[in-house]
C-alpha cells in the first residue's frame, strides 16, 4: 500500500482491541442512550464501536473526537472496565477563579454585608489586578462555598443596654438558685394569641381554575399564662377578649392568692405596656400581705422569658418540661423594678451574694 506521494508505503489504519462480552456490550448500550452526562454517553458509544471492529478513526470520524481520546476510551476500558469511562472532565482551560481569589471573596463576604460589585472591588484592591472573570461566575463561587444571596435582617439586640442586661442578669441566676434550694417562688409571665384558622393550603387545579376555599371567621383566643420555674409547672387561661392591663392585674392577683407560707414569689415579666404602670398600692399590698414583688426584663429580651418557650405547645395543665432536665445555661435573668431593688435582701442573704 502506498503513501499519499505513491513513493512510500502507506501504513495501514491502526486498531484497539476491544472485546466484550453480552452483558458488556448491553450496558454500554444503556449508557450510550440514557446516562444524563453527554461525556460518558460519547465514551460509551465510542468503546462500542471498537467492539465491532472498528478503527480508530473511523470511531474518532464518526463520533467528532480526536484519535487520542478514542484510543484513551481503550486503554481506560482494557484497564479498569466500566470504571475506568467514569471520570470527570478533565480537559479545558484552568479556573478563571483561582482558590485564593475565592478564599478573599469569600472573607470579604463573612466581614460584612456586600454586593457582588463590592466584593469584585474588594478582590481586585487584595491582589492588584483585576477579576479574570464575571460576576455572575464570583456569584456561582459563593454559593458552593455555602453564602447564598440572601437580604439582612434587622438586629434588636443593638438596642439593649448590654452592662445593664449582665448586671441584671447575675441576678436573676441567684434568684433562680434560690428557687432550687426552696428559698422562693419564682414565676414567668406572659400572654401569648391564638388562632384557628388554618392556613390556605396548595393543590393541584386546572390552569385558569383554582380551587376556592371559604373562607371562616377566625376564632382568635388571648391565653395568659404563668409558668412556676420550681414546680415546674404551667397555668393558663384562654379568653376571647384582648388582654390588657386588668385582665393582667386580675392573673397576678390570682398568683397572690396562693403564695406559699414563709417564701418570697418573684414575678418575672416582660417590657410589654400592659405590665407596667400597675397601681402602686395595688404592688405595696402584694408585697405586705402575700411577699410577691415583680421583676421586669429588659428591652428586647424575649428569650430571657421562660415562659415564652411554652408559648408554641398545645395548652395543657400538667408537667409540660420539655425532654431531660433544664439545663442552667438555659436561665437567664433581666432587669430589677424598683420594688424588688428594696426588698431583695428578704429573699435570703447567702444566695445573693457576690460570687
Amino acid at each position: 500500500m502506498l503513501g499519499v506521494t505513491g513513493l512510500e508505503p502507506r501504513l495501514p489504519a491502526m486498531t484497539c482491541a476491544v472485546v466484550l462480552t453480552e452483558p458488556e456490550k448491553k450496558t454500554l448500550q444503556q449508557l450510550s442512550r440514557n446516562h444524563d452526562r453527554r461525556d460518558l454517553r460519547i465514551r460509551s458509544a465510542g468503546v462500542l464501536l471498537l467492539g465491532e471492529g472498528r478503527t480508530v478513526p473511523d470511531v474518532a470520524s464518526e463520533l467528532e473526537v480526536s484519535d487520542k481520546s478514542v484510543y484513551k476510551w481503550a486503554h481506560a476500558w482494557n484497564d479498569r472496565g466500566l470504571c475506568g469511562l467514569l471520570t470527570g472532565h478533565k480537559g479545558g482551560r484552568p479556573r478563571a477563579l483561582s482558590d485564593t481569589l475565592i478564599a478573599t471573596a469569600v472573607e470579604g463576604a463573612r466581614a460584612e454585608s456586600m454586593t457582588l460589585r463590592q466584593i469584585a472591588l474588594r478582590v481586585e484592591e487584595a491582589h492588584g489586578k483585576p477579576l479574570p472573570c464575571r460576576l455572575e461566575m464570583l456569584s456561582v463561587a459563593h454559593g458552593r462555598e455555602g453564602f447564598p444571596y440572601k437580604r439582612g435582617r434587622y438586629s434588636l439586640k443593638k438596642k439593649r443596654d448590654e452592662q445593664e442586661f449582665a448586671v441584671k442578669a447575675d441576678t436573676l441566676s441567684k434568684l433562680q438558685q434560690a428557687t432550687r434550694d426552696g428559698a422562693c417562688r419564682l414565676i414567668y409571665f406572659d400572654q401569648s394569641g391564638f388562632s384557628a384558622s388554618p392556613p390556605v393550603q396548595r393543590g393541584w387545579s386546572p390552569i385558569g381554575e383554582p380551587y376556592r376555599v371559604f373562607s371562616q371567621p377566625h376564632c382568635k383566643r388571648s391565653v395568659p399564662g404563668a409558668f412556676d420555674f420550681g414546680a415546674n409547672l404551667l397555668r393558663h387561661e384562654a379568653s376571647k377578649a384582648t388582654i390588657k392591663r386588668p385582665a393582667v392585674v386580675q392573673f397576678l392577683e390570682q398568683i397572690a392568692q396562693e403564695d406559699p407560707p414563709g417564701l418570697m414569689t418573684v414575678v418575672v415579666l416582660d417590657n410589654a405596656s400592659i405590665h407596667h404602670n400597675i397601681d402602686q398600692e395595688m404592688i405595696d399590698r402584694w408585697f405586705v400581705e402575700h411577699r410577691m414583688v415583680l421583676f421586669y426584663l429588659p428591652p428586647y429580651s424575649p428569650e430571657l422569658n421562660l415562659s415564652k418557650s411554652y408559648e408554641s405547645m398545645p395548652s395543657t395543665t400538667g408537667d409540660v418540661s420539655p425532654p431531660g432536665r433544664r439545663k442552667p445555661s438555659m436561665l437567664r435573668s433581666g432587669s430589677c423594678s424598683p420594688v424588688i431593688d428594696q426588698n431583695l435582701k428578704s429573699v435570703s442573704p447567702e444566695h445573693l451574694k457576690n460570687d
